[in-house]
């Protein structure tokens, strides 16, 4: 009977995955605001893609516009929606340049920072840090992406984008939201400003996280996955000495510069 009710109970908890449909978002109620009045009203029309590679923001990013300007719920690459989050910069660019009117908003990150985030976001971590330094390099390697994510930084018109550092707008979201009022010729009252700094806090996203059991399930309205947060003792800074930084750094040196990195 007890085995029973634990493979009933596993049957009918929302365990969301990347193959979640719109149709799983029927029951799915928005928490923070009514989501058929957006902050920012939008051409029903017009979308805005949240571009970024792989640990580099783009959650917080989307939650965010989400927040401001989203008017339906659903999987948070699915196009039926305002707000679409991608981690291919060549699809964001193949859909920009068809339809015109789209916003783009690209979060950028160190790509070592980036890299090491991916690796240690499992739920055991490599301890061995002769085994981080080569799942590092492996990844690192892989330079295209980064240069995808720089030609779709060209070729967007200036006024139908925005770039956001991890490094900034993680700590503190102001220059983000003004950056978006500048961009969509707007005001976000101040009570909405304050709102999303604390809904969005890392307090408040570790919470959501620690709702889930790994990396592979997640919310499905943010889009936050269990151990999406790093905790400190994974830091690269408490793993990783600075001269094996410092060569991680040369070994990407290009790919630094392209994204504005010293």
């Amino acid at each position: 009977m007890m085995k029973f009710f634990i493979l009933l109970l596993v049957s009918i908890t929302p365990i969301f995955s990347a193959q979640a449909s719109n149709k799983d978002y029927n029951s799915v109620v928005y928490p923070y605001r009514d989501i058929h009045k957006p902050i920012i009203q939008l051409n029903p029309k017009q979308k805005i893609i949240v571009a970024a590679l792989p640990r580099t923001g783009s959650t917080l990013l989307y939650m965010v516009f989400q927040y401001l300007f989203e008017t339906k719920l659903g999987p948070f690459n699915s196009f039926h929606k305002q707000v679409v989050k991608l981690h291919s910069p060549v699809m964001a660019l193949k859909y920009a340049k068809r339809h015109k009117d789209t916003f783009v908003a690209v979060a950028v990150r160190n790509p070592i920072d980036a890299a090491f985030s991916k690796i240690m976001k499992v739920k055991s971590p490599p301890k061995d840090v002769s085994i981080v330094k080569q799942k590092l390099a492996c990844i690192l390697e892989k330079k295209t992406p980064y240069y995808d994510l720089r030609q779709l930084i060209k070729k967007v018109p200036p006024k139908k984008l925005l770039v956001h550092h991890f490094e900034k707008f993680t700590i503190d979201l102001s220059d983000l939201l003004f950056e978006i009022e500048q961009k969509f010729h707007c005001k976000i009252p101040l009570h909405e400003k304050e709102k999303i700094k604390r809904i969005f806090s890392k307090e408040e996203v570790r919470k959501i996280a620690e709702k889930y059991r790994g990396f592979s399930q997640y919310d499905p309205i943010t889009n936050v996955h269990g151990n999406h947060i790093l905790e400190d003792q994974h830091s690269i800074e408490n793993i990783l000495s600075e001269n094996d930084r410092y060569y991680l750094s040369e070994s990407i040196r290009d790919v630094l510069n392209l994204l504005g990195y010293r």
